[in-house]
């Protein structure tokens, strides 16, 4: 036997990217930055993992666009970059005049700053943000607007037309917020409803409700369109945009399941007396509201993750 080989033992390389991608932290990407120093071929590996998510936020930024050693070059890591956090108090520097997007975008986006860059994301393809300061010709200009197969409008602007979603042809997930600032019947809900049944590539409408109730129109939206998911607002969180970029269920994920128990009456109906309750929450009385074949349809899916 080859006392080098025995002592030294060589792993395929396939094995080798594995084991080290196993061994990555996903709760903390830039944690790992230890494991680029093992051998250039983990470098290679490990970067594009640590560099995956951009968050450029007013504190604890990864990486800091202002502070980034000189070694780390900018231009190189943006092209890791699948997915972008956007503080409210963000600016970006000239440094970072190319936000670094693929895929996936969530904060507010403020038209001056960020919306001249991020306009030209062509393969964006989700999209959760508060466009209330973007006019809503200019949102549908952006380069990724035709793209888009999840759009979570987090305040839409006072211009917003409902029938611009019309025009995302490929849209599968659609979610709107109504803000705790705003009257609930702020929305025209007969004219959305108009729009969500025209958008035919649509499986997944969410509101997003801070309301104990919601408005009587929406409540006839929510009884004719089985798409309709209502989600408190609990659930709305940069902490379960997070969990959906690692892989994990998160608000679409719950939606999706929502939609398929709504098709197969697993629902109990309500009286017409009833105002509609069904927003979705962690500890949601679902046995309240399901049939027996539905309580156990959710004990078995991931909606368990929602049970008390």
């Amino acid at each position: 036997m080859d006392i080098d080989l025995a002592s030294n033992p060589v792993l395929p390389p396939e094995l080798e990217r594995i084991i080290f991608e196993m061994a990555f932290d996903t709760n903390e990407p830039h944690a790992n930055s230890r494991l680029v120093l093992v051998a250039k071929r983990v470098r290679s590996w490990i970067r594009p993992l640590i560099y995956s998510t951009f968050i450029l936020m007013h504190s604890k930024p990864f990486p800091n666009m202002e502070k980034c050693p000189d070694f780390i070059d900018i231009e190189e890591i943006c092209q890791f970059a699948h997915n972008l956090v956007i503080g409210l108090q963000l600016y970006l520097s000239s440094t970072a005049a190319a936000p670094p997007t693929r895929r996936s975008c969530w904060g507010k986006i403020v038209a001056r700053r960020v919306w001249p860059s991020l306009s030209k994301l062509s393969k964006l393809r989700r999209l959760s943000a508060d466009i209330r300061h973007l006019p809503s010709k200019q949102f549908l200009s952006a380069t990724f607007c035709p793209h888009l197969t999840h759009l979570e409008i987090r305040q839409p602007s006072e211009d917003w037309e409902p029938e611009d979603l019309i025009s995302l042809t490929i849209l599968t997930h659609f979610a709107i917020r109504i803000s705790t600032r705003d009257s609930p019947d702020r929305l025209d809900y007969k004219r959305l409803g108009a729009v969500v049944r025209a958008c035919l590539s649509l499986r997944v409408f969410v509101l997003y409700n801070p309301f104990e109730g919601i408005p009587s129109d929406a409540e006839d939206l929510y009884a004719a369109e089985y798409r309709m998911v209502l989600i408190d607002i609990s659930l709305f969180s940069l902490g379960h945009w997070k969990r959906g970029e690692k892989g994990d269920n998160d608000n679409w994920a719950y939606a999706e399941q929502v939609v398929l128990m709504r098709r197969a009456e697993y629902f109990i109906d309500i009286s017409e007396d009833a105002r509609v309750t069904d927003s979705i929450y962690p500890g949601f009385s679902w046995d309240e509201r399901l049939t027996e074949e539905g309580m156990e349809w959710v004990k078995s899916s991931i909606l368990s993750e929602l049970l008390e």
